[in-house]
Order: structure tokens, then sequence, then C-alpha cells
């Protein structure tokens, strides 16, 4: 298993993902790209970018986690409570710090040695001293993800951080990893498993544009997703590239919002020419990597498309599930999660008022919810409730809003779900236009439920909403 990152890199790749983790080990990929197949990235990059170019970063190796481990293991304590807040001190890790001074100092000391590679935002000074500050992500790397379980991606801390050198930090993410591995494990991290960083530059997401792209055989040809988020927000836009470079776009947030371009006539967050772009850049990285492919992408203001991370696609789970196509479409949607899967039941519309009014959504009965398939707006209902419906069995859901939650953020909370939850869900943008919910009848809990039957089906990369 992996021969031909082992030849990219001219190194055993196993190593390099024990050693760093794949997150780090995917940038070192991407390093031999970029420097090998420059001639063709600068063809790619032509008049759509500035440049293409990595992050400026560094690895915090997994022999910190390790050794971090080994003392905990032998103190006899797991010290610290879960859901802890990532920005704060806590009392466990003062105790940590002061019991293990030589570790920590040693930890201090690396970051000390590799903080360079980040540039200096700004100083300050306190008491006649010089305070810089380099803000930089800080993001995990833990050995499974992204390579040899790529589903795992983000399944441990990641946090920004304006001094490189509070350890703190760091430290809280290994408490809350040892945690997760010997305590619920939900993520099935064996005995080996260990946790590494990637510190990079910090580029503001309010400032630039996010992007996540793939190119994976779907009907025997080629295609190329790439899904593109501005600012903070739970909308998006996607892009399906075909291989004879035919463009679709799928919108997760209303069309008058104001778009920069237009393609064919249509509002656009990318130009043609960056779309194209994009896809070209995927198709080559799956071309040399020899397998389908996930990356993701900021677009600087100054039109830099800089490159955070590359990974093996991840598995669709259910992959024998067998679908029923039949009926009338009613709806279809590339914003899946990538699960196969059939439900089948009644669409139930919870209004504001539903939400607000606790006792009416509690006498939602099991049954109820086992044939209904849950219509869900998040700017609606509050990002609270629509975290609390996530493992409620309800036959299926589908969000109208919070389309980045369902594909490529919140990564965490989705593995956990795809994994001990049986629920389907997809997002259809606009479905309220879509579907009449004049249609719709009070049942006994007075809640808005369908007069007819539908049926979602998911084949992993679409989702379509039949009426049956």
């Amino acid at each position: 298993m992996f021969e031909r990152e082992s030849e990219l890199l001219g190194e055993d790749f196993n190593k390099v993902l024990d050693e760093v983790g794949g997150k780090n080990a995917g940038n070192r990929l991407l390093k031999v790209i970029y420097d090998n197949w420059a001639r063709r990235i600068e063809d790619v990059r032509s008049n759509a970018f500035k440049s293409i170019r990595l992050n400026d970063s560094f690895e915090v190796p997994t022999s910190f986690y390790r050794d971090f481990e080994s003392i905990v293991m032998e103190s006899g304590s797991t010290f610290l409570k879960k859901h802890v807040n990532i920005t704060s001190s806590i009392p466990e890790v003062d105790l940590f710090k002061e019991k293990n001074a030589d570790y920590v100092s040693n930890f201090l000391d690396f970051l000390k040695k590799n903080s360079s590679v980040i540039p200096k935002r700004k100083s300050l000074s306190f008491g006649g001293k010089k305070i810089e500050f380099r803000e930089a992500f800080v993001r995990s790397s833990s050995t499974s993800e992204d390579f040899r379980r790529p589903e795992l991606a983000g399944t441990a801390n990641s946090f920004k951080v304006s001094d490189l050198e509070f350890i703190d930090v760091y430290l809280i993410s290994f408490f809350d990893f040892f945690n997760e591995k010997f305590g619920e494990n939900r993520f099935g991290y064996s005995d080996d498993e260990s946790l590494a960083f990637q510190v990079a530059k910090f580029l503001n997401p309010r400032q630039n544009i996010m992007l996540t792209g793939t190119c994976e055989l779907v009907n025997n040809q080629y295609i190329v997703n790439i899904e593109v988020v501005k600012g903070i927000s739970d909308k998006s836009i996607r892009y399906r590239v075909s291989e004879d470079n035919h463009i679709e776009i799928f919108y997760g947030f209303p069309k008058k919002t104001r778009f920069p371009y237009e393609i064919e006539g249509l509002p656009s967050l990318l130009s043609e020419e960056q779309v194209r772009a994009i896809s070209d850049l995927l198709r080559l990285k799956k071309e040399i990597l020899g397998y389908d492919i996930d990356a993701e992408y900021i677009l600087t203001r100054n039109k830099d498309l800089v490159s955070v991370q590359l990974r093996r696609i991840s598995p669709i789970l259910n992959e024998e599930a067998e679908l029923d196509y039949s009926g009338e479409i009613i709806a279809e949607t590339p914003f899946v999660m990538r699960k196969k899967f059939v439900a089948e039941g009644y669409l139930l519309s919870l209004s504001p008022e539903d939400v607000r009014n606790a006792q009416a959504y509690g006498a939602v009965e099991a049954g109820i919810r086992d044939e209904s398939i849950l219509l869900v707006d998040k700017d609606e209902t509050g990002t609270g409730f629509h975290k609390d419906i996530l493992e409620k069995p309800y036959a299926g859901m589908v969000f109208s809003n919070g389309i980045v939650e369902i594909t490529h953020s919140s990564i965490t909370g989705l593995t956990y779900l795809l994994r001990n939850s049986g629920n389907n869900i997809v997002a259809i943008p606009n479905i309220e236009k879509i579907i009449k919910l004049s249609d719709f009848q009070h049942n006994d809990v007075r809640l808005k439920r369908s007069k007819d039957k539908y049926r979602l089906v998911s084949d992993g990369k679409t989702a379509t909403l039949f009426r049956i």
C-alpha cells in the first residue's frame, strides 16, 4: 500500500504517516507535485490566478504526542474533562506543565526554533518588553486521517493562535485526543494512533474564499466538484465540471446575492477561467497519484490560490445498498454526505414556533419520526436545535440551509453521525419553493406533515427527492 506515494517522496510513506500524520504527509506530496510538475502548474495558472502555491507552515511531529501519552499513562490518570474550551488554560494542563518541566521545555524550544516560518503580524510592548505575534492556524494531523482512513479528516482539534508558543492549546488538544482514544473512542482509533500538528500561516476566512475540490470517477467519466464558500458562512456554491469541461452550477444561497462573475449568464463566485483552472489542477493531481482525490484551497484577495490540504477521497458508506429511483422527480442536489441510502416517509415541516415550543416538539412520537423526512431551515430554527436533531430517528433530513455543514465542515459531528446514527441527511436549497407547503396538513400533535409520501435517494454523490 502507498507505493505511489513512497515513489514520489523517495521514502516509505507509511513511516511518514507515523512520524507526521496524514495532513502533513499530504502537504509533502503537494510540495513534490508543485516542484516536479512546475511547468504544468504554470500552464494551469495562466490568467486565472496570480500564483498557485503552498501555504507557509511547519510540522509538529507525533513524537510529542507519543511522549505525552506515555507520561499520562504512567500517571494513571486521564486528567481532563471532555469538551473543554480550546482557547482557555485549565488546571489539568497547569498541573501537567508543573510536573513535566523537561517535556514542556523541549516542546517550547521546538516551537521557537520553527516559528520563523510563520511571518510576524504585529509587535506590542508590555512593561518595556517587546512581544511579537505570529498568527497561525494549527490543524490536527492524526496518523490515520487523510490516507489510511480518509473519512477521519478533522476529527481532532484545530485552532487559531496569536502566540505560537502558547503551549497550553497544544496540550489541551493532546488531552482531548487521549480521552477520545482511551474513552468513548467514537472513531475507532487503534492503540498506536497518534497526533501531530500542521502549524500554518493564518489566512482569514472572512477576507478570503475557501474551496474544496474532488476529482472522482462517476458513471465512467472523471467528474470534478468544486465547493466554494465566501467568508464565514454555512452557504456555498458547487461547480460540477465534466470531462468535456461543461460547467454546472448549484447554489447553496439565493441568486439575488451579489456575485462578482457570470458563467454563461449565471451568477458565480469564481470566474470561468478560475473554475477551469482549479478543475485542471485537480485532474493533474489525480493523474499523478492515480486515485480519486479531495483537496482544499484558499483563494486570497490578491488572487493567490493557496493549497492547504490533499487527501484520498473518503469512501462512500453503504456502498452495496440497492437504490430505488422510481417516482416523480421533485428535486436533485449535490449537497450530500458520502453515504448511499434510500429513505421513505412523509415530509415533516417544523416552523420556528414549533421549535420554540419544546412541549410540542417533545410530543413527536417515535413512530412519527421513523416515517418522516424532516425539513429543516437552519436560519429559522437556530444552530442549537439543528445540532439537537442530528441523532433523532427520522427516516431522513433535508436542510434548506447549512449546506457546507452537510458536505465538508463540522466533520467531527458528521463522522460520529455516519458511524453511530441511522440518519440520512442531504441539503436541498430553497426546498420550500420547490414543495408547496399548502399541501401539508397538521397531524395529531399539530405539526405540518405532507399528504403525499416521498422517497429520498442518495448515491453518496448526488441525491434525488421523489414523490411516490
